[in-house]
């Protein structure tokens, strides 16, 4: 299967369900059954002319034209590749009240084919085209469920729609009529694309891979995670559908688990089997050849200058030594042809296959370090020459909300959670780490009500501390909402205390808390590192399953 193939699958599988809205979207217009001429023969020659019920002479069909009869052609053409359509056909009352009704509807819709001068839905209408249309789009963008795909077609100039568009969202590439909401830093729900109103089922698809692939290529990747992950659930589900209700209670009464805790335990119960099969699915991976064309493209424009060497090293911090061989490198035409030809490989389809091939054509001269930091920079001259004066602010930010999103996650209490961040008042650098197991925080009487904290204090980043493989400690970024940056903190093992809730609340406030992954992480090492200093602590009760084992088994 082509990649082309592989990335209009991924669309159509997300894609699910569609809204087309359109004043000439006539669904109770019934196509005839064609007939022999042979048939015509037994048809009264005047049976299309009278009315046989009232006697009056009948009115001459209407010829629909092409645009007339596309919107329900298109409402087919969906329905036929499995997408749940829902068709409306925009009415001559005012935009509020049409909007009352489609609201429900466009809150749960993946994709909207878009009619781009509903105005002609009211004859005499002096309202400029695209007025009632950008009305819902904005309703459409309000409720953020999931990624969105609005594909506003038209009979006008393609590109006059586009700049009244950009009036109001961000452009993203002017040549595939493509744009997306303002404001994405912290990620976008909605992009769309402007067509031709002749579009095809088949074209909207491919056009949403085409520009996905382009432009989004790690959105592909999420839609077809997602994707698999929905499967997934799905297989699992008809698992739990059976009458497992009384080894349920007996594991949640043995286990003494409260009842507001019981949705999540049920929740932990599904995932882990979900995520399980999700694992062993085959996923789709052509991220790195959308990049390697970049690179190409970029290379191929005009070589790396020293100023753009030291403008991306400027940001992930080479070493000097590092970038005078890397510049030596890439002043050297012959190192540049042979890289032109080393990423026009069509067999070259992983980082791992341009690194050795790299290797090769500086005939082992980089050691390691040099060698990745000269994939950095071809990872990057892309991005960097899209916007050089902006990209280490766009760079920072970007770290900043990845940062936030793999590792971290708010939570709408002030409950002191493990893994739980805080820092004290005021803009001071001493922060607290909670690592009172979890079982204890949700019960802190059985605790005395004092729970356990690692303290920590910002540090400037460096080499060392950045590889966090230290045994003493561990360093980790923690995100700071006000700047949209990463605040550094060194979380020394020796340096712990106890507090209860009334001098943490007092003193600190919570800022955000560690994922259960990384925060179990640094009380392992912690763990480690009070073992190695003679001091029996156990933080792992095995309660939980030991109770129920007991249970099961006792005579």
């Amino acid at each position: 299967m082509s990649i082309q193939e592989t990335v209009v699958g991924i669309v159509k599988n997300y894609f699910d369900n569609a809204v087309i809205i359109d004043d000439q979207l006539d669904y109770e217009h019934k196509v005839l059954p064609e007939i022999e001429d042979a048939d015509l023969a037994f048809i009264p020659d005047d049976l299309d002319v009278i009315d046989t019920e009232t006697g009056e002479q009948a009115a001459p069909a209407t010829q629909l034209t092409p645009f007339e009869n596309q919107p329900i052609e298109l409402f087919y053409e969906l329905t036929k590749e499995g997408i749940i359509t829902f068709p409306y056909k925009y009415q001559n009352t005012k935009d509020e009240i049409q909007l009352n009704l489609l609201s429900p509807v466009l809150s749960q819709a993946k994709l909207l084919v878009l009619d781009w001068n509903l105005e002609d839905a009211k004859s005499g209408s002096n309202l400029i085209p695209g007025t009632a249309s950008l009305k819902i789009l904005n309703n459409y963008m309000v409720n953020r469920k999931g990624l969105k795909c609005a594909v506003i077609y038209t009979q006008t100039n393609c590109k006059d729609v586009l700049d009244e568009i950009g009036k109001h969202f961000d452009i993203v590439d002017e040549e595939a009529f493509f744009f997306q909401e303002r404001g994405g830093e912290n990620g976008n729900s909605l992009f769309g694309f402007v067509i031709d109103k002749k579009v095809q089922a088949s074209q909207i698809m491919s056009a949403i891979g085409d520009i996905l692939l382009k432009d989004k290529s790690i959105t592909l990747h999420i839609m077809d995670s997602a994707h698999r992950l929905e499967q997934s659930i799905s297989n699992v589900m008809h698992k739990f559908n059976a009458p497992f209700d009384k080894v349920l209670f007996t594991q949640i009464l043995s286990s003494e688990i409260k009842h507001e805790d019981i949705p999540s335990f049920l929740d932990s119960t599904l995932l882990s089997d979900a995520l399980t099969q999700h694992s062993q699915m085959n996923a789709s991976n052509f991220l790195f050849g959308v990049k390697l064309e970049n690179i190409r493209s970029a290379i191929t424009l005009r070589p790396i200058t020293e100023d753009e060497v030291n403008g991306i090293s400027g940001v992930i911090k080479f070493k000097d030594k590092s970038k005078t061989n890397i510049n030596n490198l890439l002043k050297d035409h012959v190192f540049v042809d042979r890289l032109i030809a080393l990423l026009s490989n069509g067999s070259l389809d992983s980082v791992e296959n341009f690194k050795s091939g790299l290797q090769h054509i500086t005939n082992n001269q980089l050691s390691e370090e040099q060698l990745r930091d000269l994939l950095l920079i071809l990872m990057l001259i892309d991005e960097y020459r899209k916007d050089t004066l902006k990209f280490s602010a766009n760079f920072h930010k970007q770290t900043y909300y990845l940062t936030k999103l793999l590792k971290y996650y708010h939570t709408s209490t002030n409950q002191i959670d493990t893994g739980s961040i805080w820092r004290i008042n005021g803009e001071g650098n001493n922060y607290m780490l909670c690592i009172t197991p979890y079982c204890d925080t949700y019960r802190p009487e059985k605790v005395d009500h004092l729970y356990k904290f690692i303290v920590g204090k910002e540090v400037k980043p460096s080499d060392k501390l950045l590889e966090n493989k230290e045994a003493g400690f561990a360093y980790i970024g923690v995100p700071n909402d006000k700047s949209k940056s990463l605040k550094f903190v060194k979380w020394d093992f020796f340096n712990v205390t106890s507090m209860d809730e009334q001098e943490l609340r007092n003193k600190y406030q919570k800022l955000i808390v560690l994922k259960k992954d990384y925060v179990q992480n640094i009380i392992n090492r912690y763990i480690a590192y009070q073992a190695r200093a003679g001091v029996n602590e156990l933080f792992f009760k095995e309660a939980y399953r030991n109770n129920f084992v007991d249970l099961l088994f006792q005579e």
